[in-house]
């Protein structure tokens, strides 16, 4: 009965998918110009803020991850892998995911998987954190060039940070895995490849994991521009953006006038779009981890990040006065407020979810 029920939920979804390409081709041929445009202001974000802002950063921590030195740098956070009951080879991939980009960090996971130096528990608890946006990211291209203030981009990264390690100690708390044997054999276990190797397969998979990005502002910054044709707010129009795709999401987040910018603009961040999942969930491929966990994850992630940040605005005024991110509160009985928005990105998650499990059910 089960089965039957989850056949033809599939079928349903199957022709919902259907209707959604149609309508997807037919708005690509009668907006062909927008779409043209749309797709060169893409491609200028990419060139301008993109890439610029994460290549080097990116080869720089692979080369550091691949080579072992990454290790050496990782020795200050000793005590507090420690803490987290993690041993110092997993505390440098959460320094390389902190450093790297979001995906920077997922990558050296699934390493560990196919090395089999990590198991499937703490696999899925360390994709929850070890996921986090790169500091030239989020300092330089959202500070300093979009918000016109470093010190609001440093406030945003610090934001990242304490919720990264909240998040780490939470999914560590009630579960402490970690022994003292594990923490004592680091140095027992190097993985060490030469160094003409690991460049060569730092640039290859910056240059793959950087195409993929713009491959996806690209896209959805098509779907973005497709949206703002309907009679949408200013604001439920931003959150889209940054829901489907970080990149065009934050340009649109620091143009409109919302109260607790900062923070809105933090949640996105962690939370990355539709477009970092799709890419995490593509390195991850088959190991034991769901789309709807990487997800819901990523969602609460975003959501401790806004707290932070909330908390650090308090704590340092001063940066955030730069910026002055408080503006006037939007009225909410307007029929398109952002809190429609809200439940609609609530809704898609479950949508995700709902169209994995049927699919997980369909295989077996």
């Amino acid at each position: 009965m089960k089965k039957m029920v989850s056949l033809k939920l599939g079928k349903i979804y199957d022709v919902l998918m259907l209707l959604l390409c149609i309508i997807f081709a037919e708005q690509l041929l009668w907006n062909s110009t927008l779409v043209g445009d749309s797709i060169r202001n893409s491609l200028q974000l990419c060139a301008g803020t993109l890439i610029p802002s994460l290549f080097c950063f990116m080869v720089l921590t692979s080369f550091l991850s691949g080579t072992g030195l990454g290790k050496l740098l990782a020795l200050p956070l000793l005590p507090l892998s420690r803490l987290l009951c993690l041993p110092p080879e997993q505390g440098c991939i959460l320094l390389m995911s902190l450093l790297g980009g979001y995906p920077v960090g997922i990558k050296a996971l699934r390493d560990c998987w196919d090395r089999k130096e990590i198991d499937q528990k703490r696999l899925k608890r360390m994709v929850l954190f070890c996921c986090c946006p790169a500091p030239s990211f989020v300092i330089l291209a959202v500070g300093e060039r979009l918000l016109g203030s470093r010190s609001c981009g440093f406030l945003l990264y610090g934001a990242q940070l304490l919720s990264t390690f909240v998040i780490a100690a939470l999914s560590f708390l009630f579960s402490p895995s970690a022994s003292r044997k594990e923490l004592g054999c680091w140095l027992r276990r190097p993985v060490r490849r030469s160094y003409s190797s690991s460049i060569v397969e730092a640039v290859q998979f910056s240059t793959q994991a950087l195409l993929t990005m713009c491959g996806y502002v690209l896209l959805f910054g098509v779907l973005t521009a497709l949206f703002q044709q309907l009679p949408l707010s200013e604001a439920c129009a931003a959150f889209l953006s940054a829901f489907l795709e970080i990149t065009n999401g934050s340009v649109q987040l620091v143009q409109i006038d919302l109260p607790q910018k900062l923070s809105v603009i933090s949640f996105f961040l962690s939370f990355g779009g539709l477009a970092v999942l799709f890419q995490l969930k593509q390195i991850l491929g088959d190991c034991p981890c769901s789309f709807s966990r990487l997800l819901i994850g990523r969602f609460l992630h975003g959501l401790c990040s806004a707290l932070c940040c909330t908390f650090l605005i308090h704590c340092f005024p001063q940066a955030a006065a730069v910026f002055s991110p408080f503006g006037k509160p939007l009225p909410l009985a307007d029929g398109t407020t952002p809190i429609l928005t809200l439940c609609l990105i609530g809704m898609c998650i479950m949508f995700l979810s709902a169209v994995e499990d049927v699919a997980l059910k369909q295989n077996k």
